[in-house]
């Protein structure tokens, strides 16, 4: 291989690499602002509920001095901030028990990877053949070596990454 081929390949593969942690990066980023959002729920309730204890507070207080007049309207403020409370650690508990999206598969780049592979096997396969002057089976023997291990290699991957996205059917489910 020639150093040209080399720094190529080096620079495919850093792509490829990069490629990658950039989906990672993303999927990692998605779960990170699902936990932010929750903890501003959470915030969010708890203040509402420590807001409707000091008006509970400044509701007793009233009632005792007063008897009448202003309670119900304490009594509405005091228990709609409670009401909004609980609605708020109810919507942060069902954020933060949400399921986590899968973490993302390198598909594009093993596509990528695949077309990397082919297009020079097919090139040197072109050339060999050109260059062959009538000594075309002996040159084109391990030309189709590659082929067919490329083939192969792909696919043994893609049977591989069709497994793990099927469904598996549980044990009870056999039909003979």
């Amino acid at each position: 291989m020639t150093p040209a081929n080399q720094m190529s390949w080096r620079g495919a593969v850093s792509a490829l690499v990069q490629s990658y942690a950039a989906d990672l990066r993303g999927w990692a980023a998605g779960i990170a602002i699902g936990y932010a959002w929750a903890v501003v729920l959470l915030v969010l309730g708890f203040l509402a509920i420590l807001a409707a204890i000091g008006d509970g507070v400044a509701l007793l207080f009233h009632v005792i001095a007063v008897r009448h007049g202003l309670d119900f309207a304490y009594a509405v403020v005091g228990g709609g901030l409670f009401v909004i409370g609980l609605i708020l650690l109810l919507a942060a508990w069902a954020v933060l028990k949400r399921r986590k999206p899968p973490i993302p598969r390198p598909v594009r780049q093993a596509q990528a990877a695949r077309r990397l592979m082919i297009r020079p096997s097919v090139l040197g396969a072109v050339t060999r053949l050109r260059e062959g002057n009538g000594r075309g089976a002996r040159q084109i023997k391990p030309v189709l070596i590659g082929a067919a291990a490329t083939a192969l290699l792909y696919w043994i991957v893609a049977s591989r990454i069709r497994a793990r996205s099927e469904p598996r059917a549980g044990r009870g489910s056999d039909i003979r």
